[in-house]
């Protein structure tokens, strides 16, 4: 799997982590052909795409996983896993938390109706406040903090 870590930093300049792992309810959806889409406005994500079964143990591995990833921050592989990147690697496990999140609120909303995206509007304006209230208090990190002091507290990735 070691070309899933090492391409996706090929992509871009502001690639400073990748993580690769199994989440569960993100591969249960790609198996039956379920995009993820951002559902809250702190989605880092646009519509997620999905690749066919690969393993990352060739080149060409990676770079199938870099291209479809594109400009989003994250790509799903049928029945493997996803990789996600960040600038940081607290931004990168954010984003990975943040997929999964938004695989579950697809899983609950789905036998309710239409499964609709936030708005990209919605979401550019989410972070530029953001961005304002973090340069005020430097709290860059504080989505980061509150899922540390969840691990902290004895909190686990099946109870999020």
């Amino acid at each position: 799997e070691i070309y899933f870590h090492t391409y996706p930093y090929r992509r871009s300049k502001d690639v400073g982590a990748v993580i690769h792992c199994h989440p569960p309810l993100t591969i249960a959806l790609a198996g039956v052909g379920q995009k993820i889409i951002p559902l809250n406005h702190r989605h880092k994500f646009t519509e997620v795409p999905i690749v066919p079964w690969i393993y990352g143990s060739l080149p060409e591995h990676g770079d199938i996983a870099t291209k479809a990833m594109a400009d989003n921050c994250a790509v799903v592989i049928e029945g493997h896993g996803a990789v996600v990147t960040g600038e940081t690697l607290e931004e990168a496990c954010v984003n990975m938390v943040q997929l999964e999140q938004a695989a579950k609120m697809i899983l609950l909303a789905g036998p309710l109706g239409k499964v609709k995206p936030v708005s990209p509007e919605a979401i550019k304006t989410f972070r530029s406040l953001v961005e304002v209230r973090q340069t005020v208090s430097g709290h860059a990190l504080a989505e980061w903090r509150y899922w540390e002091s969840q691990i902290k507290k004895g909190q686990r990735w099946t109870k999020i």
